[in-house]
């Protein structure tokens, strides 16, 4: 077994598995009848590729689209709060993934056999962990505030200014967690044949591949660990939000204005919690597939082997579903946050109220305009009318009766 390192000579026995180039050597073979070339291994990598590209493709759109409009609603609309922070903050998680994750996926997927830059692999590659670890630590965060406002009301909660800080702290962490990242991928040559591919993937080197393995393992670990956390906190809320529920449904008449601002502000609380708690199950439910398929893909080098060009198909459209928990955040504000779709409501009413008024002004200018060309093309006719209405308010012969 032989292998290409990245000066382009050969080293034998260099890996101890098929890779996945060696298994597409074979594929690409019996595909093109023993005439495949480089150029057409790349078109027909694309051609498989092309449900994941189109996939990504539209979730990046819908992303940075919903994205940028809980930003500005958010930002604008919404009184400082953890709440507020919290939001802004999964939405700058998610449009980061949307305008940095998503585009080098779309590059991995359609340059999957001539990978133009190593930059852009390993530069890739850090962001997308990163923003995952991230993500994962903001939910845990979310949780743990939730926990403590409902759970243990009377004890001492975070502040505004806490959570911003806990916010910068965890994408610290991130960085300390996948700063190593780019040193164990990027772009390799590999020898096909008479052809040469560059992928962006594991590192050729024993060493790296192996830290690779092991890291993407540990990834797994800490998401089931903190999977399992968030189901803790999260059964614990809810229990007591359902105590909540019946305590308040059992009272039928507020004796007073009090009551009635805590019940308003409990159910304020309640409706909160339950937004937070449905990004985190879109969340859990959106990551599995990638993780579980990513592990596969790390510890099976010639899983590729195994699989059909349809299955290799499917398995790299269902990889990236875990984008559509970074497209699916802003429908959930709009079904379960009453101001959120409020505000959204005043806006396209505002916009359709000015897009009425910009017309009506252009029909009452257009009808000027075409009032004085008429008036300008035929002054004999107004010199006349003119005439006419001067003479017969000077020789009126009762003038008494025509003031009347």
């Amino acid at each position: 077994m032989t292998s290409v390192n990245l000066n382009g000579t050969l080293a034998s026995n260099l890996l101890l598995s098929p890779t996945i180039s060696d298994c597409q050597d074979a594929w690409f073979s019996s595909a093109e009848n023993g005439n495949a070339t480089s150029s057409n291994m790349a078109e027909k990598w694309r051609h498989r590729n092309i449900y994941g590209i189109v996939f990504v493709a539209l979730q990046m759109v819908l992303g940075v689209i919903g994205n940028s409009v809980v930003l500005f609603v958010y930002w604008r609309k919404y009184r400082r709060s953890n709440y507020r922070v919290y939001v802004l903050f999964l939405a700058f998680l998610d449009i980061g993934s949307c305008i940095l994750t998503m585009p080098f996926v779309i590059i991995f997927l359609y340059k999957a056999a001539d990978f133009p830059s190593d930059f852009i692999c390993r530069a890739g590659l850090l962001v997308g962990f990163t923003l995952g670890v991230a993500q994962s630590g903001a939910l845990v965060l979310i949780a743990f505030d939730r926990f403590r406002k409902i759970c243990r009301p009377l004890k001492k909660q975070i502040s505004v200014k806490q959570a911003k800080l806990s916010c910068i702290f965890i994408m610290i962490f991130a960085l300390l967690c996948t700063w190593f990242t780019p040193f164990l991928y990027g772009t390799v040559n590999r020898s096909m044949g008479d052809m040469q591919i560059t992928q962006c993937y594991l590192s050729n080197d024993n060493t790296p591949r192996f830290i690779a393995k092991a890291y993407y393992i540990l990834l797994m670990v800490l998401f089931v660990l903190v999977t399992t956390l968030l189901c803790v906190l999260y059964f614990f809320i809810m229990r007591k939000v359902h105590s909540h529920s019946k305590s308040f449904y059992a009272v039928t008449k507020p004796q007073n204005g009090t009551h009635n601002v805590g019940r308003n502000r409990s159910l304020k609380t309640r409706k909160t919690t339950m937004t937070f708690f449905i990004i985190t199950a879109v969340y859990v439910v959106c990551t599995i597939p990638h993780d579980a398929l990513g592990l596969v893909f790390h510890i099976i080098e010639d899983l590729e082997c195994k699989l059909s060009y349809t299955a290799g198909s499917v398995f790299f459209f269902f990889y990236w579903t875990v984008f559509l928990n970074n497209i699916a955040n802003p429908l959930i504000y709009g079904l379960s946050d009453d101001r959120f779709t409020n505000v959204l409501k005043n806006y396209i009413s505002k916009f359709k109220g000015h897009q009425t008024v910009s017309v009506k002004e252009s029909i009452s200018e257009n009808s000027r305009k075409i009032s004085n060309v008429s008036n300008f093309e035929n002054p004999v006719a107004n010199s006349i009318s003119s005439f006419n209405c001067s003479k017969n308010i000077s020789y009126s012969p009762n003038p008494t009766s025509s003031a009347t």
